[in-house]
């Protein structure tokens, strides 16, 4: 009897699952066809370049780890250069961190609170004002992070050597996506430690963070001496370290104003989350304390060191903490599930109330707005919905073979239309960004007189930046203005 009940709990269990994993999914396909935006464009266009045999750094510049590109590469290569093509395969993979979600919940409290987290994780992360159904970083590197801190706390259970190293390789993988994951890495190192010194067992620690660290050391490796091996060495340290080292340098009081602008814009969206996690975090620590609990209030905490890492506090940053909010809301909300009497009706409308000010931030977004639209709301501009239409026309009039150029910040260009650059400089800010400008200046030049880009796109607003009085020369002798779409200004080559 005891069987038949139990397997009638696992199916009604893996029937909820899909069905959450099905309107996750779903919530995701509304915005398919939403344009790609600027950071997706760059992907994508990195991704385009590897696939025709281009170094990262060296002969196509930006300032992310090599992962994201790779990811874009195998979308270009397997699913095509489109927005539906990012937006599809994006959701595909939140699905694998939805489910990861509910394991590592499931894990560490209950199948209820496991099947809560899974359903606010894949609401909440979708949110349009948090870019969720996108395909930034975070969206890509939040699995490795959900499955580098499952399979450790499976390791600290039955300390098999087997989970150790997986969460290491998982940990690993979500820093080569961004470097924003290294306080997990401190997290969990920090963990290690602790738990065998509680043991009196402190050189095995080392021997653990050993093990935890070779994926990372071992990928690492490999990275160096491949860009080394091609010639690439300098410019993966300066890309990846110096750069994002000064990128990363903020004034106090900026960093203070963007966290509290950005972050109460993207905590509007999450409002239930919160609700839920905090004191879920403050019951965990006073009431429920034991170290899988401290873990997942901390990594709440990481969570929010990584997004604070590079000072900007853009939306998508703050996904990487989605993951662990919903974990403590899910836990949360078992809790309250199983409340009786008059303190269940108190807290129930509250959590309402909660979840309907999120439907009525968002609502526009999932049923009134037009994928146009959606891009104009989220960012305050028409620059995405316009670089699309920029994309068309070139693709249009251009064969794949030819090369185009565009001056300003919008290398989607370049990925939708399908054509390449006549140099490294995707957008025109490389040039004075790079580590000798006067020689980037001199490499931009040459490449559009030896190579006569068929179409030169000049985006407004760009020029005082190192170049653009060069630019204008070449643009007097060569081209001539062919079109105007949403401020900017489409050149063609003379063929003189």
């Amino acid at each position: 009897m005891n069987s038949a009940v139990q397997l009638i709990r696992q199916k009604r269990e893996l029937i909820i699952l899909l069905m959450i994993l099905a309107f996750s999914f779903a919530l995701r396909m509304t915005f398919i066809h939403v344009p790609l935006d600027r950071d997706e464009g760059w992907y994508g266009y990195l991704g385009q370049e590897i696939l025709r045999g281009a170094v990262p750094y060296k002969d196509a510049i930006e300032q992310k780890p090599p992962g994201i590109f790779y990811i874009y590469a195998f979308i270009a290569a397997f699913l095509g250069k489109s927005p539906e093509s990012v937006r599809l395969f994006a959701a595909f993979y939140t699905m694998f961190t939805v489910f990861f979600v509910y394991r590592l919940t499931r894990y560490c409290c209950s199948e209820k609170a496991g099947l809560w987290a899974a359903f606010f994780f894949g609401i909440f992360s979708s949110g349009p004002l948090v870019e969720g159904s996108g395909g930034n970083t975070e969206v890509f590197m939040v699995l490795p992070l959900v499955v580098g801190a499952y399979l450790f706390l499976l390791w600290t259970d039955n300390r098999k050597l087997p989970y150790l190293v997986g969460s290491g390789i998982a940990a690993a993988l979500a820093l080569v996506v961004k470097t924003v994951a290294l306080p997990l890495f401190l997290l969990i190192l920090g963990f290690l430690f602790f738990i065998r010194a509680t043991e009196k067992s402190v050189g095995r620690a080392f021997v653990d963070m050993l093990f935890f660290l070779l994926p990372s050391i071992f990928l690492l490796s490999l990275l160096c001496a491949y860009f080394f091996y091609h010639g690439a060495w300098e410019d993966f340290v300066y890309w990846n370290v110096t750069f994002n080292k000064a990128y990363s340098q903020t004034n106090p009081m900026v960093f203070i104003s963007r966290l509290t602008s950005r972050g109460l814009q993207v905590s509007s969206e999450h409002a239930l989350l919160w609700l839920l996690a905090l004191p879920t975090s403050i019951w965990l620590l006073l009431r429920d304390r034991n170290y899988k609990n401290v873990f997942l209030v901390l990594l709440v905490v990481s969570s929010f060191v990584g997004v604070s890492m590079p000072g900007k506090f853009w939306p998508h940053y703050f996904i990487p903490m989605i993951p662990s909010l919903s974990v403590l809301a899910g836990i949360g909300m078992a809790k309250i599930w199983d409340l009786k009497g008059a303190v269940l009706w108190v807290v129930i409308p509250v959590i309402l109330a909660a979840f309907f000010y999120t439907i009525k931030i968002d609502y526009k977004y999932f049923l009134i707005y037009t994928p146009e639209e959606v891009s104009i709301n989220k960012f305050k501009s028409d620059v995405f919905v316009n670089a699309a239409k920029v994309a068309r026309y070139v693709e249009a009039r251009t064969s794949p073979s030819d090369y185009i150029f565009q001056w300003g910040w919008e290398p989607e260009i370049y990925f939708l239309s399908g054509r390449r650059p006549p140099n490294r400089f995707c957008t025109h800010s490389m040039i004075t960004l790079s580590r000798n400008p006067e020689e980037a200046l001199t490499e931009m030049v040459i490449s559009l007189l030896q190579r006569s880009p068929k179409y030169i796109v000049v985006q407004g607003g760009r020029e005082r930046w190192l170049g653009y009085a060069e630019l204008s020369d070449i643009l007097a002798r060569y081209y001539y203005p062919e079109a105007v779409l949403g401020g900017m200004t489409i050149y063609r080559f003379r063929n003189i």
